[in-house]
């Protein structure tokens, strides 16, 4: 009996530490948000390639999930998903809704003379 205890303890200590690791393995973002991603931008740090958590505040359509204005910033700033190719796509609409977070690789941005700086992205796989 103490032989079966031993190793249901020794299971459980085992499954434990599996949890604890493999929870800790998530994508970690570059850039927690949109708008830190922005605010590198604007200090001159190079942010292609890079990556970004964005909590979508849309339902995504036509690859937008995130549009929000910056008072920091004072600009507008969006996220726009696209393909494996960087071209844009509904291939993400319905799929991704508000709320949800997802970490992205920034493809390419455009900053509209400082007003609205959007972001093209793709997801993390």
């Amino acid at each position: 009996m103490r032989t079966v205890r031993k190793i249901a303890s020794v299971l459980l200590i085992i499954s434990l530490m599996c949890v604890f690791v493999f929870t800790g393995c998530g994508a970690k973002a570059d850039y927690s948000s949109p708008i830190a991603a922005a605010e590198a931008y604007n200090n001159g740090e190079s942010i292609i390639g890079k990556t970004m958590k964005v909590n979508a505040n849309i339902d995504c359509m036509a690859g937008v999930i995130y549009r929000e204005p910056s008072t920091s910033l004072g600009a507008n700033v969006g996220v726009i998903l696209v393909d494996s190719n960087g071209s844009l796509t509904e291939k993400y609409d319905g799929t991704i809704h508000s709320g949800e977070s997802v970490v992205v690789t920034i493809v390419s941005y455009d900053d509209h003379l400082g007003t609205s700086i959007n972001f093209t992205a793709r997801p993390v796989e």
